[in-house]
């Protein structure tokens, strides 16, 4: 490997690969027309999520494609410009039949993604935004609380609670309505400033010593056997190139011929202050809906669940005021802090992320797809692409996230 490596997006993917690469000894220059954890890696629900069995399949009951189809749920609403070639595809690998095989393969990577987060987080000096609170499922009917989640969870090395009202109270003493309980999913860790936690890894590659270029990439060329970077910036020149943009991605391997089905499930989020004396301790799913609400440094996030619709279509902020709606009923919250903010999960129809050389393109790298858990999967990604790409045996089988799947 000659040259610097090209690495376009600087959001938990990219920047986890920077640090993975110069751990190694390659040069790398690191891209993003804003400023690192800017994006996508900003907006989520900041939660390393150490509870999923699996990637997010497409529900399969009647009862509830029923209630997607004439947007009566509160967790997913849809247009029909959101309605990608890829929907089909994306129910069908939902089914019984396939949803283990790929359950199987996600993970794989969620294994190790905490231990990976640590290990960066330790490198940055971001450890003190982290906390290993898990997140509470809050539960209205008493009969959901009588399934015993723990022992099927156990055998997978998942640590999940079940509390009763009076232990849901002591955990939260300040939710203003009455529940059965709650189910609390231990291992899950969440980042108080998801922003400020990739920025800081990206400091940490900055000071050792790494590029990190400010600039809107145009245009990617072949060059020879490497490739030429077009930016707002000019241009330059690198041996190799990880695409890691997030939603973004596609537009810059359509023009090279690369067509990536992707599905964009927007999500949106806001900010409010909580009311004086009281505080939220752990980040809670409300119940019946896709609704949560995450203490974060910058006050109560609010979040939505997915919206199927352009990834540059105007905002459409019933979702999130619906959210807000029921946030406050459950939490005594304060006046907003910001307005609105809305951004897109890049899904594939297989859940899986794309991680891997293209077969069309050598030299030009995939790290992005990972969907809902994108936070919680960069750095294991990262630290996989970045074996791959220095011939090191690769900690899992890359095989079920090549890019060759999807015809690249």
């Amino acid at each position: 490997m000659t040259g610097p490596i090209g690495i376009l997006g600087a959001g938990i993917a990219g920047v986890s690969m920077a640090l993975q690469l110069q751990a190694r000894g390659v040069p790398v220059i690191l891209l993003d027309r804003g400023k690192p954890g800017g994006g996508t890696s900003y907006g989520n629900a900041g939660l390393i999520e150490m509870s999923a069995l699996l990637p997010h399949p497409c529900p399969q009951d009647i009862g509830t494609l029923a209630r997607y189809a004439l947007n009566l749920s509160p967790d997913l609403r849809w247009t029909w410009a959101g309605l990608g070639a890829g929907l089909y595809q994306y129910w069908r690998n939902s089914r019984a039949d396939r949803i283990d095989t790929i359950g199987a393969s996600f993970r794989t990577l969620m294994r190790v993604a905490l231990a990976e987060h640590r290990a960066l987080a330790h490198k940055a000096g971001a450890l003190d935004l982290l906390r290993a609170c898990g997140w509470l499922e809050l539960i209205r009917d008493p009969r959901a609380l009588e399934i015993d989640r723990a022992a099927d969870m156990a055998q997978h090395g998942i640590a999940v609670a079940r509390l009763d009202s009076a232990a849901l109270r002591a955990a939260e003493p300040d939710l203003r309505q009455p529940f059965a309980g709650a189910f609390h999913w231990q291992g899950t860790v969440s980042i108080t400033d998801p922003g400020a936690y990739v920025a800081r890894m990206a400091e940490a590659f900055r000071t050792a010593g790494g590029e990190v270029v400010s600039a809107n990439v145009t245009d990617l060329v072949r060059r020879g056997a490497g490739w030429r970077i077009a930016s707002s910036k000019g241009a330059m020149d690198v041996a190799q190139v990880v695409v890691a943009l997030g939603p973004w991605s596609p537009d810059l391997l359509q023009p090279l011929g690369l067509s990536v089905p992707m599905l964009f499930k927007r999500g949106y989020h806001q900010h409010f202050a909580a009311a004086p004396g009281c505080r939220l301790r752990h980040p809670v799913h409300l119940p019946g809906s896709g609704h949560l609400v995450v203490p974060m440094a910058m006050g109560l996030r609010v979040l939505t669940g997915v919206e199927l619709a352009r990834r540059d279509a105007p905002p459409d902020l019933r979702q999130i005021q619906a959210a807000a709606r029921a946030a406050h009923t459950y939490l005594p919250l304060g006046a907003p802090v910001d307005p609105p903010w809305l951004g897109s999960r890049p899904c594939l129809p297989d859940m899986l992320p794309l991680i891997g050389e293209t077969t069309a393109q050598p030299g030009l790298w995939c790290l992005f797809g990972h969907g809902h858990h994108g936070l919680t999967q960069g750095p294991a990604s990262a630290r996989l692409l970045a074996e791959m790409m220095t011939g090191e045996a690769p900690f899992i089988d890359p095989t079920p996230f090549a890019p060759s799947r999807m015809g690249l």
